[in-house]
């Protein structure tokens, strides 16, 4: 029973919190930091989230070393 309302809780959180992120894409937001945090909390009960979570975590990595190489910074 607890890990069916625990299970719930994450789900309906972390949804939440990565509706709201896609939401700041189109509007002034930090999307960039919001979306990684949903799915960092829906990572804890599903494997799907884990997974894109490391795909954003990799994007995030390549962008930053190719504006390194890019602009030096």
């Amino acid at each position: 029973m607890k890990k069916t309302i625990r299970k719930v809780a994450v789900s309906i959180i972390g949804g939440i919190i990565v509706l709201i992120g896609m939401v700041l894409i189109v509007l002034p937001g930090p999307s960039i930091i919001v979306i990684p945090f949903g799915l960092a909390i829906l990572a804890t009960e599903y494997d799907v989230a884990r997974k894109w979570l490391r795909f954003f975590q990799r994007k995030l990595k390549d962008t930053a070393h190719y504006l390194d190489r890019k602009f030096g910074w």
